[in-house]
C-alpha cells in the first residue's frame, strides 16, 4: 500500500537494480556533502511534518499488556509538524531524500501495536520504504542530487516523514 506523503511525482519506471559504481581510493577518502542549490535556502525550516507513534497500541501507559482490546492505531499515531529535520554530516555515507511516497508495511503496523521484535524508543517515526528525490548526499558512489530513488530503511525507520536520512547502501536508482 502506498501513502502519498508530499506533493510530487515518481515515475512508475524505477529501476530496482542496486547501484554498482566502483570507487577509487581517493574518492573513498574524500567525503563532501553535495547540496542542491535552493533559492529559498535562507528560509529553509529546520522542522518538518512526520507521522509519529507516541505509545504502543497494545500496552497501557505503564507498559502493561491490554489483553481485552488494543487501542486503534489512530489513537497512538499523529501527524506532527514540529519534528526536527534530519541533517547530514561530512563523514557518514548517507543521503537526504525528500519523500514523494512512503510504503506502509505489516511490520509498521506491528511496531505501532508494540508486537514487533524490535521496539523503537517512543516517540518514533514509523516507515520502512520510501521513494523520492535526493536533496543532499555525503558519498561519492554515483548517487547525485536530484536523482529519483527508492530506499529501504529497515534499521533506521522514519520513512513516514517529509525528509528521510538513509544509508547509501539502502538506496537504489
Amino acid at each position: 500500500m502506498l501513502m502519498h506523503a508530499v506533493n510530487g511525482f515518481v515515475s512508475p519506471h524505477v529501476s530496482i537494480a542496486k547501484n554498482s559504481v566502483t570507487k577509487s581510493a581517493t574518492e573513498q577518502n574524500s567525503k563532501t556533502v553535495k547540496r542542491k542549490p535552493n533559492k529559498m535556502a535562507a528560509a529553509k525550516s529546520i522542522f518538518m511534518k512526520a507521522v509519529r507513534c507516541h505509545r504502543y497500541a497494545s500496552f497501557d501507559e505503564k507498559g502493561k499488556c491490554l489483553l481485552s482490546t488494543p487501542l486503534p492505531l489512530r489513537d497512538v499515531l499523529s501527524l506532527d509538524d514540529n519534528v526536527l529535520r534530519p541533517t547530514l554530516n561530512n563523514n557518514d555515507d548517507h543521503v537526504l531524500i525528500q519523500t514523494h511516497y512512503a510504503g506502509v508495511q505489516y511490520p509498521d503496523f506491528l511496531q505501532a501495536r508494540g508486537l514487533y521484535q524490535h521496539k523503537p524508543t517512543l516517540p518514533y517515526i514509523p516507515g520502512i520504504d520510501v521513494s523520492g528525490t535526493i536533496l543532499e548526499t555525503s558519498s561519492n558512489d554515483g548517487l547525485n542530487v536530484g536523482d529519483r530513488v527508492v530506499a529501504s530503511s529497515v534499521s533506521n525507520l522514519g520513512c513516514l516523514a517529509e525528509f528521510v536520512k538513509v544509508p547509501t547502501q539502502s538506496v537504489w536508482k
